[in-house]
């Protein structure tokens, strides 16, 4: 009886209840409730509690005797890993959950394809952070037939949300928006985790469309989101999007509201142990000072993306990588106004040259459009 209430709650994303009452649940279910809590952690953002409850159900599972809930155990640890910051050791461990699921025999496989579309995603999502959009696109696609396959209509629109990913950052923006709608008119509207996202991820291309005043208030609808609904934003949105708006006041020249968006997203990365929030911290505070007028700013601005840059291998998301690259290019262009250094020349044409071929490898046009922008900017200083 304490299962099912917990499962009803967890199932009708009421999760502070399911945690309430967690300690009724029947001896013989509790390894599975163990399971969804963990679920239930890392979608409230407690990364360290989610991780520590996962390990323990795994320690205390037999491979041979519980295989299923073993497999399950170690899917929902491949989705906790992701919220995590080591995606190569995520990929690596979702692979090889992939590879023993694979060997199962059908009656184990076929108690286990209700949980395939999560790691399906999952090791999309992997291959999307690393930089492999077709990668990726195959297994959200995959991910989707499995979704459709259960009649699982939430996690469907799971998927239309990943595969508009893969085409914003290729720059199909139309595309992209039509999946992100799609994914949209099915969310359910208690699912503000799911809302959240969608709703950044169109302002993203609101914004790449020119229409920054609209992509500003679909951010601030996500901020309020979670204030309305009295619900904890994952702190990995929530940087996302305090860093969208920080840019946007940027190019709108607000530089002061820009500025209090910053200083809110540094006061989360403060309690925050996730890389990505820091990294989005270090973006935005880049941003802000690239924007300013004077160079002594503009030279901190370089610091931050050229330390971002400094080791490739440990950042979460290559689009962190593309944008440190884009504005030392920037930076550099207005250094090399001031100096005509042969030297500044030099670095801008060798990150020129790594824009190109991240551009090329990831097919995606929108780096294109922007790597020529910068050409074109050198072009004309040139002349």
């Amino acid at each position: 009886m304490g299962f099912s209430k917990f499962l009803d709650h967890f199932q009708n994303k009421k999760y502070n209840k399911a945690l309430d009452i967690y300690s009724e649940v029947e001896t013989l279910k509790i390894k599975e409730a163990a399971i969804y809590k963990s679920r239930i952690l890392i979608l409230i953002g407690n990364q360290r509690e989610a991780i520590s409850t996962i390990n323990s159900v795994l320690d205390s599972l037999n491979e041979q005797t519980e295989t299923v809930l073993f497999v399950i155990a170690r899917i929902v640890k491949s989705s906790i890993i992701l919220r995590m910051h080591d995606n190569k050791l995520g990929l690596e461990f979702a692979l090889d959950t992939k590879r023993i699921i694979d060997k199962l025999d059908l009656d184990d496989k076929l108690q286990v394809n209700s949980w395939m579309g999560l790691l399906l995603r999952t090791i999309g999502v992997f291959h999307d952070f690393g930089g492999d959009l077709d990668i990726a696109m195959d297994y959200y696609n995959q991910s989707l037939e499995m979704e459709k396959l259960m009649q699982n209509v939430e996690f469907i629109g799971h998927c239309y949300n990943n595969i508009g990913e893969i085409y914003r950052e290729k720059g199909q923006l139309d595309l992209a928006l039509q999946y992100y709608e799609r994914a949209l008119e099915i969310c359910e509207k208690d699912d503000i985790l799911m809302m959240s996202i969608l709703k950044s991820n169109i302002s993203i291309i609101y914004q790449m469309q020119g229409n920054i005043e609209e992509a500003i208030k679909l951010e601030l609808e996500v901020l309020h989101l979670t204030k309305n609904n009295m619900v904890q934003l994952d702190p990995m949105i929530k940087s996302s999007s305090l860093l969208n708006l920080v840019i946007y006041y940027v190019n709108l020249g607000k530089n002061e509201t820009a500025r209090n968006y910053q200083n809110e997203l540094a006061a989360l990365a403060k309690t925050s142990k996730s890389n990505f929030v820091i990294e989005m911290k270090l973006l935005a505070e880049g941003y802000y000072l690239k924007s300013s007028a004077r160079m002594k700013d503009k030279t901190k601005a370089q610091l931050i993306f050229e330390d971002l840059l400094e080791d490739r291998s440990k950042i979460r998301n290559h689009e962190v990588v593309t944008s440190s690259l884009l504005s030392l290019c920037e930076i550099l262009i207005c250094e090399f106004k001031i100096s005509n250094n042969n030297e500044v020349m030099l670095e801008i044409q060798n990150y020129l040259e790594d824009l190109v071929n991240i551009s090329r490898i990831n097919q995606s046009y929108a780096l294109i459009a922007s790597t020529l922008v910068i050409h074109a900017k050198l072009e004309i200083i040139m002349v």
